[in-house]
């Protein structure tokens, strides 16, 4: 029901989260999300890969990802958006995403990322 509600009013995910309820909002999740550092000529990336699946019963828009750096003390040190390179997923699709930044801070612990736009859609 939760999620019914959310597709209809989006900001009612950030009270759903607040009170510690995730919410899947359009009907996408993360899932194999991996994190590592490289280097190329121009010095060092960070590479995010994963999957990003439709789980609704209906094709789905896929808005632009935030991935946030967070240190060892899982405060953000930066972040970034990038679009995942598929604009819509029918039912039940999945594909896998990558990106890169270049030249990252250096004490990144892990990555975070959610939907951008949409509290709550988040992947450790």
């Amino acid at each position: 029901m939760r999620h019914q509600v959310v597709s209809v009013i989006p900001a009612l995910g950030s009270l759903y989260k607040l009170a510690g309820i995730n919410v899947k909002q359009h009907g996408l999740e993360f899932s194999g999300v991996t994190s590592r550092a490289e280097r190329n000529e121009n010095g060092a990336i960070l590479v995010v890969e994963g999957f990003i699946r439709n789980t609704s019963q209906r094709p789905t828009m896929v808005p632009p990802v935030r991935v946030a750096m967070r240190g060892t003390n899982k405060q953000k040190i930066s972040s970034w958006l990038f679009q995942p390179g598929r604009k819509v997923l029918s039912s039940g699709e999945e594909f896998r995403f990558s990106a890169t930044m270049n030249n990252p801070p250096v004490k990144i612990h892990s990555v975070q990322l959610r939907f951008d736009g949409t509290p709550g859609m988040e992947a450790n």
